[in-house]
């Protein structure tokens, strides 16, 4: 007597995208292959519904594009008789009082109120699958107890878009439902679908799964790290497993790497380099003390092709570096400029100040070594 649904969450479908700057296109192509293989998932596992828990679409009013792909998913869905189920979330919140949704299909039902009156009763193969679900809706509080087990026979899901915290909570939008996970298991539910954070995570409670965030399938920005999955879960004779399953499309990397022990700027390409990849999204920091400063634009140029999308950050120091005290005592407009921001640089005693003078200091050396040097006379 096994239920079976497919958790996930946070498509966010409308993305621009922007931080991949030219690579933004490929990233949503790369966002509709991962929704792909969450179809593939719901069919393989033979599950009984889908749940997004929110934030289907990035802003309450999607594009064609964003419409176009999320018809495809829905419709592939109806053909293998899987319906789908979702709710507003912070960025497609309901646009008034009376719940309005800002896109319909067939094969979707939204739970649109602040209140779960009553379930939503999937008769499944093997027993009832009552399904709850609210939103946040403005000028209304969000009734959280509304979504607790009622007495019917069967497997009983919740699906919430909510924030959950873990001690004082100051501000709220209307947007946001900020829960505690003991409130969460006084629901008495076999489940819980939450979204509204990018990276999986199981809840418990006193020892007890009580849901998951299923995380976002598509990592929409650098720091979204980590495996980009659906939930599979199986609820049988009132023991609920989960299952994370792989549907990510390109992998995002944000690192600080530590550059000091390089020998030269070919020791830090290998040291890049070896994260490479035709479907990688990487940001690198490169931090540390350094001689000489960083071939920042060259090193990228090399690298780029060997990588989706590419940034370097330079944040290496070079506030200690021998050679830039020399620079310092050249006859040049460099020399000058350099002198002058290194005799700020020492009198500085506030950090954020110094930070703010080692970034201009690297500006001014880029900046000089895109152009020929300047001799005083």
């Amino acid at each position: 007597m096994t239920v079976r649904v497919l958790h996930t969450a946070d498509w966010h479908l409308g993305a621009s995208f922007a931080v991949f700057g030219e690579a933004a296109a490929r990233r949503r192509e790369d966002q509709r292959g991962a929704l792909e293989r969450i179809v593939k998932h719901a069919d393989e596992q033979s599950v009984d519904a889908v749940l997004i828990a929110g934030d289907l679409f990035d802003s309450t009013r999607p594009d064609e594009q964003a419409r176009e792909t999320a018809r495809d998913i829905f419709d592939a869905l109806a053909i293998e008789g899987i319906p789908a189920f979702t709710l507003p979330g912070t960025h497609d919140h309901t646009a008034h009082g009376g719940g309005a949704v800002c896109w319909e299909h067939d094969n979707l039902v939204w739970f649109n109120q602040a209140q779960c009156d009553e379930p939503r009763l999937i008769e499944t193969e093997d027993e009832p699958l009552w399904l709850y679900g609210l939103t946040a809706v403005p000028g209304r509080r969000a009734e959280i107890d509304s979504l607790r087990r009622r007495e019917h026979e069967g497997v009983h899901i919740g699906l919430l878009h909510a924030t959950l915290i873990h001690g004082s909570y100051f501000t709220a939008a209307h947007k946001d439902i900020p829960v505690r996970a003991a409130d969460l298991a006084r629901l008495r539910l076999d489940y819980l679908a939450l979204g509204h954070y990018h990276g999986a995570a199981p809840i418990e409670h006193e020892g007890r799964l009580i849901g998951a965030y299923a995380g976002s399938p598509a990592a929409l920005r650098f720091g979204e790290m980590g495996p980009r999955t659906a939930y599979l879960v199986e609820i049988d004779d009132g023991e609920t497993k989960i299952e994370p399953l792989d549907v990510g499309v390109g992998q995002c990397l944000d690192l600080r790497l530590d550059v000091s022990a390089a020998e030269d700027d070919e020791a830090i390409l290998r040291l890049l380099a070896a994260h490479a990849g035709d479907d990688v999204y990487a940001r690198f920091r490169l931090n540390g003390l350094l001689d000489k400063p960083l071939a920042g634009e060259e090193l990228a140029a090399r690298l780029a092709p060997k990588f989706a999308h590419l940034v370097l950050v330079d944040e290496t120091d070079l506030s200690h570096s021998e050679w830039l005290r020399q620079v310092a005592g050249e006859p040049t407009v460099r020399g000058h400029a350099v002198g002058a921001l290194l005799m700020r640089l020492d009198a500085a005693t506030e950090n954020n100040e110094r930070r703010l003078l080692k970034r201009a200091l690297q500006s001014l050396l880029a900046a000089f070594d895109r152009h020929p040097l300047e001799r005083r006379t």
